[in-house]
């Protein structure tokens, strides 16, 4: 999904653009269903990749769950990070006490949103089964459009999305026990992200349409 910038970015350095583990093209080992324990299963996986791919200090860019990762990434091994750059991560604030006021949710959202609550983010895409790519398609048509001048198959985004998610969902499981609500985290970097080593530059890149809080970014 990053196939729109890498060209750009790949023009003057090497890019390993990966899957982590549980997503993707990766495999799908289980993850402890304790957040914190799940989020240093991640960490850890980073950085033996990192290991085996003989790669001593890097430019670290992850976006969404994967800067929340990329961001702990660089707590936990801040020697091997020359620059860290959270597009839109997920995770960095607190979870408001008063979210539906605040964001004025209407109450029969507030009701899906209780009731699906127990079930992992993108279980519709498997309880379909193979009408997995349909739903896909009807229901994020901004996706199919977006990618449209890099594919010759209009519907290869939706495939790769349903193929993906239709497989065990590991990581959507572990994503789904460090989470507090689909919006934030049970452990936001907010509380941590002062623990960075000074000499770690950081970025911040926030979408200026995108759903991500970006308050945090401003403080």
């Amino acid at each position: 999904l990053w196939v729109m910038n890498l060209d750009d970015i790949a023009k003057h350095r090497a890019v390993y653009s990966i899957d982590i583990l549980g997503f993707g093209r990766s495999s799908r080992p289980d993850f402890d269903k304790d957040a914190n324990v799940a989020e240093m299963q991640f960490v850890k996986s980073i950085n033996e990749w990192r290991r085996e791919m003989n790669i001593r200090k890097m430019i670290l860019c992850g976006h969404s769950f994967g800067a929340y990762l990329a961001c702990s990434y660089a707590l936990v091994y801040p020697n091997h990070v020359h620059h860290l750059i959270l597009a839109d991560s997920w995770g960095m604030p607190k979870k408001p006490e008063n979210v539906n006021q605040k964001y004025n949710v209407p109450f029969w959202v507030q009701a899906v949103a209780y009731a699906v609550q127990p079930l992992n983010p993108l279980w519709m895409i498997r309880a379909v089964g193979p009408f997995g790519q349909w739903v896909v398609e009807k229901t994020r048509p901004d996706i199919m459009k977006k990618f449209k001048s890099v594919v010759r198959d209009e519907t290869a985004i939706a495939k790769y999305i349903h193929q993906c998610n239709a497989q065990s969902p590991t990581g959507e499981s572990a994503f789904h026990s460090m989470m507090e609500g689909f919006g934030w985290a049970k452990n936001p970097l907010i509380n941590r992200i002062h623990e960075m080593r000074d000499d770690v530059p950081l970025t911040l890149i926030y979408g200026s349409k995108s759903w991500v809080d970006n308050t945090s970014g401003e403080i």
